[in-house]
């Protein structure tokens, strides 16, 4: 992730793990790497709610599609 206004962020780590349920699929995502300090907590709070929105849009087009 590249911002101009901040220094560059790396490296990260990105795991997605996809399992069985008992009805339907889970998805577990892991973004490892973070560091500390001002620009590491602003990336991670950034991170986290970016991944929040991309997994509620996932969740609600399979609802859609009748795929959950």
């Amino acid at each position: 992730m590249i911002e101009p206004e901040r220094p560059l962020f790396g490296p990260l780590e990105l795991e997605i793990v996809v399992t069985p349920a008992k009805e339907g699929t889970s998805l577990t995502v892991y973004h490892r790497g973070y560091q500390s300090g001002e620009h590491w907590d602003w990336m991670h709070d950034t991170v986290e709610k970016g991944w929040q929105h991309v997994l509620d849009d996932m969740q609600q087009w399979f609802q859609l599609e009748g795929r959950e």
